[in-house]
């Protein structure tokens, strides 16, 4: 084997047709042609490797049975490579704007995303028919992306472009305005009646309650199904602030052909009331 060009080109070319690997002389190899002494009707393969190590030479094909012409073959062989982004931007950001899982219908109102680096902004109105939008034409990176519309809590949050499109659905709440304990309400007596709006979609409703300072240390009030209050008892003199967050449950299809319940958040307070009991 002529080991000079074996070293030059980093290649070279066996004969499998003994128990052990003969190697055939390289006769030339420029600008991707490769010439290599052979016998006529002769089988050969061409294989490569990052070095000259004995072990882990592969095979490409087309070159896997090169059946030699005459004293020498010529063959086309891999000289230039280049890599190729098999996924490249633009990418989009699509989504929905929704209402404890739904779709709202005639919206009006622009959807704003903005770069968060550059600070670009562009802006879309979400379909009429099924609350749908979609941002096209987008590079990777850090988006801010908000909405608002009335009667509905603003919706704001960063979407990170890494390669892919994504989807964000927008899941809007609806503010609450409390029954009892209104804000400043003074309580007489340790049982507290927290009251919210019938309005609110039947569901789970989670209340939590705190003292303001730290003199009472009270855990959070559990959750109730459905209805539109539930009393505390004992509750000790202080003031105290509480919040409601109400999810609503609905059953939906999974995606694999099963039904199960999930939560979608449907509202809550705009601040959290204070009160006071007393004695």
């Amino acid at each position: 084997m002529n080991t000079n060009l074996a070293r030059h080109f980093g290649v070279f070319v066996l004969l499998g047709l003994s128990p052990f690997a003969l190697g055939q002389n390289i006769t030339s190899f420029s600008n991707g042609v490769l010439g290599f002494e052979t016998i006529t009707n002769a089988e050969y393969q061409i294989e490569w490797n990052s070095d000259l190590a004995e072990t882990n030479w592969r095979t490409a094909s087309p070159f896997v049975a090169v059946t030699a012409t005459g004293s020498t073959t010529i063959v086309k062989v891999p000289l230039y490579y280049r890599v190729r982004w098999l996924n490249p931007p633009p990418y989009p950001i699509s989504g929905k704007i929704q209402f404890i899982g739904s779709s709202i219908t005639g919206l009006t109102s622009s959807i704003e995303l903005s770069n968060v680096l550059s600070g670009q902004v562009m802006s879309t109105i979400p379909d009429a028919g099924d609350g749908s939008f979609v941002f096209n034409d987008l590079s990777n990176g850090t988006y801010h992306i908000s909405f608002a519309t009335d009667g509905y809590f603003p919706y704001e949050t960063d979407i990170e472009v890494v390669n892919h499109a994504v989807v964000q659905n927008m899941q809007i709440e609806a503010p609450i305005v409390p029954v009892s304990p209104t804000n400043n309400q003074v309580i007489t007596g340790s049982t507290v009646c927290f009251q919210w709006p019938d309005s609110v979609p039947y569901g789970q409703v989670n209340i939590q309650y705190c003292p303001v300072t730290n003199v009472f240390v009270l855990p959070n009030i559990g959750f109730s199904l459905g209805g539109n209050s539930i009393t505390v008892s004992n509750v000790a003199p202080g003031r105290y602030r509480w919040f409601l967050q109400a999810n609503a449950l609905k059953i939906v299809n999974d995606g694999h052909g099963n039904f199960v319940g999930a939560q979608f958040p449907a509202g809550h307070f705009v601040d959290w009331p204070e009160f006071t009991v007393m004695e």
